[in-house]
């Protein structure tokens, strides 16, 4: 048996003699399943923050390091996801505002709508970035 599934079987044990009662049996079982999952990802990161630290033994700053960067990677997943469609609107803003001032046409009125609203949405999934980071 490795290491892991000992801290499983620790852990299913222990679950065994905690009550489930806000629990209904699907999702206690769903949570137990969750914690299982977790402790296997937490393992697996504290091994690589060891690795990238060029360590042989896992210790108490790597664990944390992992349990850090797992909580912190779950929840930024949106924040990422705003950032990069903010950059790519921002972008698009700005070409626009570019070729319609170096080319020197006639503004049209749906270009400048989309332009102004590609700014603002861009801005604003910036701004989610930034405070989700």
């Amino acid at each position: 048996m490795t290491d892991l599934e000992r801290i499983l079987a620790e852990v299913d044990y222990t679950l065994q003699n905690v009550s489930n009662k806000p629990f209904t049996p699907a999702a206690f079982s769903k949570f137990k399943e969750r914690i299982g999952v977790y402790i296997s990802s937490l393992f697996n990161e504290s091994q690589k923050t060891a690795t990238r630290n060029q360590t042989d033994n896992i210790s108490a700053s790597h664990v944390e390091s992992a349990s850090q960067y797992l909580i912190k990677n779950q929840s930024s997943k949106f924040g990422k996801l705003s950032g990069i469609l903010g950059g790519i609107f921002l972008g698009a803003t700005v070409s626009n505002v570019l070729s319609m001032t170096v080319l020197g046409q006639q503004f049209s009125t749906i270009g400048l709508v989309v332009t102004i609203l590609l700014g603002a949405i861009g801005s604003f999934l910036i701004g989610i970035n930034i405070i989700k980071d």
